[in-house]
């Protein structure tokens, strides 16, 4: 059944393009002027790389943008699914709702799950107690998203910890510019998920809705979205669902600068996959978030609360003893605040400076609040950074900064960057860079120390007495900081309106990585299962290079193409980092305005596919327990993760069609190190077929 429903869907696929292109010739010079301009304009201005707006020829960094163009013609229906799109980034969608995102094949089995930063208009997004990017419990609706700035290489030095690799700033939409005017979307999506294990068929859908609009010098957003979608394994339905909703309201002082005041919430139940870890989860979270900003000067603060309702940690130690903390609630607070200042002085230099102050406090009958004298379930946090900019001449621009993070539990961190941009023609630039980064343990790897009487399953409590040494089991408060050092070299240029391209290659150096150990003990000497960093001595290396192609052959076609490639490497004792990846992402839009029956309406069709080709990772090989060498080489073919979507908008507001997603991929899809489940290792992606259709508005 799936090998029939994937060979009609990539016919049809084939037969639509072909037959759109014989519209295309046959249209009319009036349709033709009417067309979508799909047409090169402008270099887009980014906001991610420096902290003010500047040109993409100008970023100090490697950067890239996915458009809402992009977004809305892919197919894709998730967050996660959306940063595929962007050279370099390493996407695991290992169930329902769950996806880690990585730059450039960092990505280890332990603990390093993400050393990326998952942001929202600037505000630090990832999960505040395992430092995940949560891509769909975030309290946004894909309405909301204007486009995603995706940085690849370390951007601590202005965005702290966690910008270790890289960093994913989704810029949301502004409300109209012209007084009175308001405006509603909404999108409806409904469809199924085929599991390729056994077939099973399960339902999947979502609904989103957002409206805004401006009265004078005031504007405003309020956004909600639902989803559901059944496990990839079972074919049960509700495996993951999300509601969230989202408000915004901004205001200009005139001659006195702006402000807004937003908030949103979203309410989750589904499960998390952390290391060997299988977690479920019913999870509320909020935010508040004030800014204003005047004459280069930002100020902003915001308050964040995390709160597990049922937080059931599950640990398979063997395959006869499993660990269960039972239904415990857990909750996290964070209160930030930040003060950034950006300006032209003196000549030829933008000086940026900032600084930054939070406090995190967490709760858990779980917990040990203190530990040897020492408070666990509180940081206090604060950095400040110095940016120049200095351009001696039009052509040539040098970008220095460094960055000073205190904490009071972690250790303190350094971060620096150093850029060359030089432009010796229109349209063309070049650029160096070297950069240091860092990510501080998560919460779950330097403080949560368990207390065994909070646990709820007396048979655990009970055994975790006997077997392990209180205070040896999960967080290390001793644990440094991960960090990274970075060299690149890149090239950006574009050819007329018609072709943007760009290369990037760098050579990337891991220390103090933090890996997950499990010590086994027979009574009466006791085991410990916690964290450890391996030797300053002992790096983990990555060298490799990610082209980017952007094409608009005609006023009706856009095309998108990217290679990377990916070499990580590491001393034989920690085999699971050494892998090596080719990925290559091709993508097609074409939209043909005034065609149908009212000659008005507008037909749109789009294709993305990824191809990860033949690699030879480690992954953990599930007949062996825990405690023993439990790693293993595999041998991976390449995969093919094929969508496509298709939309007939009419009425010029209303849009339907059809999307599927993975329509030619096979079964067995393995990378590296994931998870368990029965006797199958679901190493990175286990992809289901999805079929949806959807029906858009907009007024």
């Amino acid at each position: 059944m799936v090998g029939l429903i994937r060979y009609l869907l990539f016919c049809a696929a084939f037969v639509s393009l072909v037959a759109l292109e014989a519209w295309a010739e046959e249209m009319g010079i009036e349709e033709y002027e009417r067309a979508e301009m799909f047409l090169l304009g402008e270099e887009p201005m980014v906001i991610s790389a420096a902290k003010h707006p500047q040109s993409i020829e100008q970023a100090p960094s490697s950067i890239e943008v996915i458009t809402r163009e992009e977004i809305d013609a892919s197919g894709y229906n998730t967050l996660g699914d959306f940063l595929r799109l962007a050279p370099g980034i390493i996407v695991r969608a290992l169930i329902p709702g769950i996806y880690y995102v990585n730059n450039r094949g960092y990505s280890g089995p332990g603990t390093s799950l993400c050393l990326s930063l998952l942001m929202v208009d600037g505000r630090p997004s990832n999960d505040m107690i395992l430092l995940l990017p949560l891509t769909e419990d975030l309290p946004l609706s894909l309405e909301d998203i204007e486009r995603i700035e995706v940085i690849r290489g370390p951007s601590s030095v202005l965005y702290g910890s966690g910008a270790m690799t890289g960093l994913f700033n989704v810029i949301t939409r502004q409300p109209p510019e012209k007084d009175g005017e308001h405006t509603v979307t909404g999108k409806i999506v409904g469809g199924g998920v085929l599991g390729q294990e056994k077939d099973v068929w399960g339902p999947a859908l979502s609904a989103q809705a957002r409206g805004s609009g401006r009265m004078g010098a005031t504007g405003y957003s309020v956004s909600g979205e639902y989803r559901e979608e059944a496990d990839w394994f079972t074919g049960d339905s509700g495996a993951h669902k999300v509601g969230k909703t989202r408000g915004k309201f901004s205001h200009s002082f005139d001659k006195f600068g702006t402000g807004s005041l937003e908030g949103g919430i979203s309410v989750s139940e589904g499960r998390l996959f952390f290391g060997y870890f299988q977690i479920p989860y019913e999870r509320i979270d909020h935010y508040l978030k004030g800014d204003y900003s005047f004459k280069g000067a930002s100020f902003q603060i915001s308050w964040e609360r995390e709160y597990f309702e049922s937080l059931d940690i599950i640990i398979p130690l063997y395959s006869n003893l499993v660990l269960k903390s039972g239904e415990i609630p857990f909750e996290a607070n964070n209160i930030s605040s930040s003060l950034d200042y950006s300006a032209e002085f003196p000549a030829y230099n933008r000086i940026t400076v900032g600084m930054t102050g939070d406090i995190s406090n967490f709760s858990s009958q779980m917990i040990h609040k203190e530990w040897e004298g020492r408070r666990l379930n509180r940081e206090l946090h604060w950095s400040g950074f110095l940016q120049d900019e200095y351009s001696p001449i039009d052509k040539l621009v040098f970008t220095g900064g460094i960055r000073n993070d205190q904490y009071t539990i972690t250790r303190q961190a350094w971060s620096w960057r150093g850029a060359v941009v030089y432009l010796p023609w229109k349209n063309h630039s070049f650029r160096g860079t070297v950069g240091r980064g860092f990510r501080k343990p998560s919460f779950f790897e330097g403080q949560l120390l368990v207390n065994y009487s909070g646990i709820k399953d007396k048979t655990t409590q009970a055994l975790l007495e006997l077997l392990f040494e209180e205070g040896k089991l999960f967080g290390n408060p001793d644990l440094l900081n991960d960090e990274i050092i970075s060299y690149e070299i890149g090239y950006l240029g574009r050819y007329r309106d018609v072709l943007r391209y760009s290369l990037t290659l760098f050579h990337d150096e891991l220390e103090n990585s933090i890996e997950f150990i499990f010590e086994a003990n027979a009574p009466p000497k006791k085991s410990k299962a916690t964290y450890f960093n391996i030797p300053r001595d002992t790096r983990v290396f990555a060298n490799g290079g990610e082209l980017a192609l952007d094409l608009y052959p005609s006023r009706y076609l856009h095309g998108i193409l990217s290679y990377t490639y990916v070499h990580n490497f590491a001393p034989e004792k920690y085999p699971y980092w050494n892998t090596e990846r080719h990925i290559v992402t091709l993508g097609a839009i074409a939209q043909f305005a005034g065609i149908g029956v009212l000659n008005n309406d507008d037909l749109s069709i789009g294709t993305f596919g990824h191809y990860l080709i033949h690699e030879r990772p480690s992954v953990m090989n599930p007949t062996v327990p825990v405690g023993e060498n439990n790693w293993k080489y595999v041998d991976v073919t390449g995969h093919l993760l094929l969508s496509i979507k298709a939309g007939y908008t009419f009425w010029k507001n209303i849009e339907a069609g059809i999307s599927a997603y993975n329509i030619v991929g096979d079964k067995e899809f393995r990378e590296y190190g994931g998870f368990t489940q029965g006797d199958k290792n679901y190493a990175a992606e286990v992809l289901p077929v999805k079929i949806m259709a959807f029906l858009s508005a907009k007024f």
